[in-house]
């Protein structure tokens, strides 16, 4: 159980490592807008989300509240994302397995 953990830190600590690395490219352009400007109309992130989000403080504690927020709107994201892929909710079972073609060699 401590290597899901494990996995779920390491996963989420390279994700908001990736994400303020773009952000930090992002603000020192000059011609590019900037890409995480929070509108009226988006909702605000999960609970969930922004539990997640505020647990990356333990790795990096110079994370403001923006980069906080932001980290939950893209963890939402990721959650839609799978909504989307998988509207029916279904779960693999274990004996489920993509089928395996064996060609002679020519």
């Amino acid at each position: 159980m401590s290597s899901r953990r494990l996995f779920l830190r390491t996963t989420l600590a390279s994700g908001a490592s990736l994400l303020l690395a773009t952000k930090a490219q992002a603000q020192t352009s000059p011609a590019a807008a900037p890409a995480s400007t929070p509108t009226p109309a988006s909702k605000p992130p999960s609970a969930v989300a922004l539990a997640q989000a505020n647990d990356m403080r333990r790795y990096d504690p110079k994370l403001t509240d923006a980069d906080i927020a932001n980290i939950a709107g893209q963890i939402d994201g990721n959650l839609k994302s799978g909504a989307r892929l998988n509207p029916r909710g279904k779960r693999l079972k274990n004996s489920d397995e993509p089928v395996t073609t064996i060609h002679p060699c020519r």
